[in-house]
């Protein structure tokens, strides 16, 4: 979980307009984008509902700053959230969050949800209370990816999309044999790699894809990401190797970090890359990596 985690985060902000323009299409007619897209992860964990047990299937939360085209000072702030499991309580604490950020910056919000799980019949989409003649009502905007038609997503230019079809492809993990899973894990990849967008964002899709999806035979994963080097000659790689460290970023700080390097250049050497390249991603010495 905690993997999957650092993955959305990393591809939320990542493609961060093109985020925003995916699931709000007429986004560019009322955001300033030449102004920037801030986000404020600081300030959503100050205000956030207590980590009690609860609130732990949380995936990710991000709190996302944008200047409308008012040319005021002005802005909205878009709360969007990825929900990976069943939470009963889900509703109840988005409300929770809304109310909190109201309170804090007294600006329009908007919360979206993502849902990545594979429960069909979980969906909430509202939160309401009722006391004598008081009632309150708060609805927001969902995404379901189980539900989603692939071949839209596939026709669909923004690179975002991409990332939800991968989510897809996740979530047939248990349902395809390894090699079916393989095969339509190619078949993406290919897709992507033909894609007119910069290499450096074929990179981090292809990152993404390369480590939120994974494999019943563990040895099936080398084989994808053998193919992988393959398919792209050798020429979109950073995104897969800046994708590594980001994974082990956060426990380099708990545990030391020449212990999250190791960790990183341990994921390296399972994936096939030489010394050399290990070397030059995590600055190891050569003799600790091939002690690894």
């Amino acid at each position: 979980m905690k993997q999957y985690d650092k993955l959305w985060k990393g591809v939320i902000e990542t493609f961060a307009q093109d985020f925003i323009c995916f699931f709000f299409p007429r986004s560019d007619q009322v955001f300033d984008f030449t102004r920037g897209i801030e986000f404020l992860d600081q300030e959503l964990l100050m205000i956030s509902p207590p980590e009690d047990q609860k609130f732990k299937t949380r995936y990710v939360d991000k709190l996302i700053k944008l200047f409308t085209q008012t040319g005021t000072e002005e802005f909205i702030l878009i709360h969007a959230e990825v929900q990976g499991q069943r939470d009963d309580d889900f509703a109840k604490r988005l409300f929770t969050y809304y109310y909190r950020i109201l309170d804090k910056f007294d600006k329009d919000t908007t919360t979206l949800v993502i849902f990545t799980d594979a429960d069909k019949d979980f969906h909430p989409r509202f939160y309401e209370r009722r006391s004598l003649n008081t009632r309150l009502l708060f609805e927001f905007q969902t995404y379901k990816v189980l539900d989603q038609d692939e071949e839209k997503l596939t026709a669909d230019p923004n690179p975002f999309a991409v990332a939800i079809l991968i989510a897809k492809l996740a979530l047939k993990k248990g349902q395809l044999k390894d090699l079916e899973l393989l095969d339509q894990a190619f078949f993406l990849a290919k897709r992507l790699i033909k894609r007119q967008i910069p290499k450096e964002q074929i990179g981090k899709l292809l990152a993404f894809l390369r480590h939120y999806l994974s494999f019943e035979n563990r040895e099936n994963d080398g084989i994808f990401e053998s193919t992988l080097k393959e398919l792209t000659k050798g020429d979109i790689t950073m995104g897969i190797e800046d994708a590594i460290l980001e994974i082990v970023k956060e426990e380099s700080k708990e545990e030391g970090v020449q212990e999250g390097l190791k960790k990183a250049a341990l994921e390296m050497k399972k994936m096939g890359y030489d010394v050399e390249a290990i070397i030059a991603v995590t600055g190891l010495p050569k003799e600790d990596i091939e002690n690894l």
